[in-house]
């Protein structure tokens, strides 16, 4: 019989699946999407666009390792800042995808045994609304992040006993635990009012040194920018990929059944020149 932690965990799993695989895209085109985002390092400030490929092989570090910082398994809060097309959600998806493995394997092993929470997920790449992991409701209206945390824990007791275990209880999952790794999303594209509630949660968790990954595609984020100078948050950059990995991707995914299947692999690799526009790198297709 699962536990809750493991019921929990494959529910997630199940859920971040059904959200993320692009509509162009076949199964086996994400995996190698996916391996291709994993190479993806974070670094302090954003590595310039004439830097070399060695530079950029060797910049930077993982984005568990940040999340983690100099003291070993005690997470602090951090900004992920990765622009549209940088790979950040895949980036974010993979470590979500971890922590729901097995204990002691892979990302669970690096972070010890947390509980992944994303409180708000939204992006280009989430299909169907966009909150909570398809779970659409007015998040505004939650003035704490204690409230919003109440809200969530409701919604995914309701949606795991309606389709995946009837006998399921947030309260037994939460029970004794230590505080969860929360992920807040996308924060420079929700709706106004939103927005403002999200921003009002960040800083309640980051004036408690809460554990939190926040997200955004730009680092113009005033209502992150001022915990930053406060010194309760940090802030990091998607770094780009060195040539050599880009090369092997497009090398798999146009020689992969779906959309591109038609497309030669002499004709992408010619055209595919990861040129840096206004973000880490981007592969022309």
């Amino acid at each position: 019989m699962p536990t809750a932690d493991e019921t929990y965990r494959q529910w997630l799993e199940l859920r971040l699946g059904q959200s993320f695989i692009d509509d162009l895209m076949s199964p086996d085109q994400a995996v190698v999407w996916h391996e291709l985002c994993r190479a993806l390092r974070v670094g302090p400030e954003p590595a310039g666009d004439d830097d070399d490929e060695e530079a950029l092989a060797t910049c930077g570090e993982s984005l568990e390792t940040c999340l983690i910082g100099h003291v070993e398994k005690a997470m602090s809060p951090l900004w992920a800042v990765g622009s549209t097309r940088a790979g950040g959600c895949t980036l974010v998806q993979d470590l979500l995808l971890g922590l729901c493995g097995p204990a002691g394997a892979g990302v669970r092993g690096r972070l010890g045994d947390v509980l992944p929470v994303p409180l708000v997920m939204c992006g280009r790449t989430v299909r169907g609304p966009l909150g909570m992991l398809g779970m659409d409701v007015r998040w505004d209206s939650c003035e704490t992040v204690a409230e919003a945390l109440t809200r969530w824990w409701a919604l995914v007791e309701h949606d795991v006993r309606r389709a995946f275990a009837p006998g399921f209880a947030a309260a037994d999952l939460q029970a004794g635990r230590a505080r969860p790794l929360l992920l807040i999303a996308g924060l420079d594209e929700l709706p106004e009012a939103t927005r403002a509630a999200v921003g009002r949660w960040a800083a309640e968790l980051c004036a408690a040194g809460a554990p939190v990954l926040l997200t955004t595609r730009s680092a113009e984020v005033p209502e992150l920018e001022q915990l930053r100078a406060e010194g309760s948050l940090r802030r990091v950059h998607l770094q780009p990929l060195a040539r050599p990995a880009i090369d092997r991707f497009v090398d798999r995914w146009v020689r992969l059944p779906g959309a591109f299947e038609p497309a030669a692999a002499a004709r992408c690799g010619r055209r595919s020149t990861a040129r840096r526009r206004g973000g880490p790198w981007r592969v022309d297709r």
